[in-house]
């Protein structure tokens, strides 16, 4: 008798446990099933310093929500190609993307603030000019039914050559690689040919040899091995554009409110992750960059006239096609920055 109780009682135990484990099954399943997931579309390879800081971010987000929310990134292009990223967010093609704003500058000149050249002398600066255009970005952005989450800066941007550039009319002739309406401009003024070429095809264009000369970052310049034909490069500071993280924002508005919360206080603590990964990154990559065999160089005296004169001219330029908006903006830098200084 004592025998069959134990044995019933095991039997009972068993079963218990049975219905335990398959109840755990079944809420991890419905967590799994409830939980959301955003694609997001950058134009960076993986290595790349934005797209990793991207990727902890996603990691954090999944960890922060207990797997509630996941940020799958595509990096290099491959969900989007990198000129139909901002439209598709728009659109829903992709829930969030990167890009770089001054990309985007022709649809509105707001877009271009941080790419005037020789506006920002460093990063200290690139922060006070952040500083005081975050708020209309963020609202252009809402405009166009998106929520910014966070700008990380590129590490200044000089020019690269496959000659010697003495001064800027040394660029007649060139193919200069252009990716906003500055560069643009800035072959249309000095005689080069402007060649656009977007982030994920640079590469290829260095080494079949379509542009010969362009203005961007130590970082990118290791990346896409541009020293093996552009053995010539100028510390310009021209300036230090930012990549815009954002979110389709009828999608975002569509998360619990905590865990948009948790997006966006996890956003802010990204943002300064990224400006300290930009300012490492660029004292390790130009260092890089030389031992590649590239010359790194400090412009001599009539590059660097011919420099302040072009940022002077490109500034009175953007000035005449900005807004008061615009204007205030770059009243609010001054002011912050003699403020600072």
């Amino acid at each position: 008798m004592s025998s069959q109780m134990t044995s019933g009682r095991s039997m009972s135990g068993r079963r218990f446990l049975c219905v335990l484990a398959v109840s755990a099954l079944s809420l991890i399943s419905a967590a799994q099933a409830r939980a959301e997931t955003l694609r997001v579309a950058t134009p960076y390879p993986a290595l790349n310093f934005h797209t990793q800081n991207l990727q902890a971010f996603a990691s954090a987000v999944s960890s922060a929500t207990n797997g509630g929310l996941k940020l799958e990134v595509y990096p290099n292009g491959t969900l989007l190609k990198p000129a139909a990223i901002f439209d598709g967010v728009k659109d829903g093609k992709a829930e969030a993307g990167e890009v770089m704003l001054s990309t985007l500058a022709q649809r509105d000149p707001l877009f271009g603030v941080d790419s005037i050249p020789f506006v920002v002398s460093g990063y200290n600066d690139a922060r006070l000019l952040w500083d005081a255009s975050r708020s209309h970005i963020e609202a252009l952005m809402k405009a166009n039914g998106l929520r910014l989450l966070y700008a990380v800066p590129w590490p200044p941007q000089n020019l690269y050559s496959e000659t010697p550039i003495t001064r800027l009319s040394d660029l007649k002739g060139h193919r200069l690689r252009t990716y906003n309406a500055a560069q643009k401009r800035i072959a249309e003024l000095y005689g080069a040919q402007a060649v656009q070429v977007e982030a994920a095809d640079l590469t290829a264009a260095i080494a079949g040899g379509r542009i010969d000369t362009m203005v961007t970052s130590p970082s990118t310049g290791l990346e896409t091995k541009a020293g093996q034909r552009m053995t010539y490069y100028y510390k310009v500071n021209a300036w230090i554009p930012k990549n815009a993280v954002f979110v389709n924002e009828a999608r975002f508005a569509k998360l619990p409110p905590a865990m948009q919360q948790t997006v966006l206080k996890l956003a802010k603590d990204y943002e300064t992750r990224g400006w300290d990964a930009s300012r490492q990154t660029y004292e390790r990559d130009e260092a890089e960059l030389a031992k590649t065999g590239v010359r790194v160089l400090n412009p001599d005296v009539t590059l660097q006239g011919d420099m302040r004169r072009l940022g002077e001219r490109l500034t009175r330029e953007w000035l005449h096609t900005a807004g008061t908006e615009e204007v205030d903006i770059l009243l609010n830098f001054e002011n912050k920055r003699s403020k600072a200084n």
